[in-house]
């Protein structure tokens, strides 16, 4: 599955390899390109979720941004996958 590099506010989601026929990403900072996080499928949720690198910290903002993207991704791939 080919995904695109999405941008937030301040943050963009670059497309990283597949992992098991499922997207991830890498989560950076606009500003200077650190990864600060990854994202990826959690079978055991059925869901995406973010985890930060350490000492990275986000404001309510960026993480309700973030918590958008998951909650786009999961029902995009649970759509997907009902067809």
């Amino acid at each position: 599955m080919k995904t695109e590099t999405e941008k937030g506010t301040y943050v963009y989601y670059k497309p990283d390899e597949d992992h098991k026929g499922r997207p991830t990403w890498t989560l950076h900072n606009k500003r200077s390109d650190a990864q600060i996080g990854n994202i990826g499928w959690y079978a055991s949720w059925r869901r995406y979720i973010f985890v930060p690198l350490e000492n990275a910290c986000f404001d309510a903002y960026c993480l309700r941004e973030i918590a958008s993207f998951l909650d786009r991704k999961t029902k995009g791939d649970k759509a997907g996958a009902a067809q």
